[in-house]
C-alpha cells in the first residue's frame, strides 16, 4: 500500500487536502487449486491520530489524539488470461473519500501508522461479509 499526502491550495477557501491511498497486489490466488482469486479484498490500516482540530482550551489551542482507528478500504480484484499468473487486486482512493471531511486543510495532523493488513473476501469472496481471513500483511518477504 502507498500512501501519499494531497496538499490543499491555501489560496482557495475549499479544504483540497487528503491522503491519496493506492493498493495493488498481483499474482493473487485462491488457496486450492490456485486458480486466480477474482473476489474483493480489503486493505486496513491501523491509525492513530493526533490533530489541532479541537475545541480550544483556556489555556490555548487544543490538541487532540484519537484511540487507534483502523482505515480501510475494499479492493476488486481480476484474473488474467494466462495460466502462470494469479489475479490482480488493485484500487485507489482517498482518506475522505472513505470518511469524508477526516482530513482537514490547515490544521496539523500527524499520523501514527500500524501494520497494514489485507484479508481475503471469504467463503463468498465479499470483503464486506464475514467470516474473511488474514491474506496479506506488511512485512519483509525474504525467499
Amino acid at each position: 500500500m502507498h500512501l501519499g499526502a494531497v496538499p490543499g491550495d491555501p489560496v482557495t477557501p475549499a479544504d483540497e487536502a487528503d491522503v491519496k491511498l493506492v493498493l495493488q497486489l498481483t499474482d493473487v490466488r485462491r488457496r486450492s487449486g490456485l486458480a486466480d482469486y477474482a473476489g474483493e479484498v480489503r486493505a486496513r490500516l491501523a491509525t492513530r491520530i493526533t490533530d489541532r482540530d479541537n475545541p480550544p482550551s483556556a489555556s490555548g489551542p487544543a490538541y487532540g489524539t484519537v484511540s487507534d482507528t483502523p482505515v480501510g478500504f475494499t479492493v476488486p480484484c481480476t484474473a488474467t488470461a494466462s495460466t502462470s499468473v494469479g489475479a490482480t487486486c488493485a484500487a485507489t482512493t482517498t482518506v475522505d473519500a472513505i470518511a469524508p471531511g477526516a482530513i482537514k486543510e490547515r490544521l496539523r495532523t500527524v499520523w501514527q501508522l500500524g501494520q497494514i493488513e489485507v484479508f481475503d473476501g471469504g467463503p463468498d469472496d465479499d470483503a464486506d461479509t464475514t467470516p474473511n481471513t488474514l491474506f496479506a500483511a506488511q512485512g519483509l518477504f525474504v525467499p
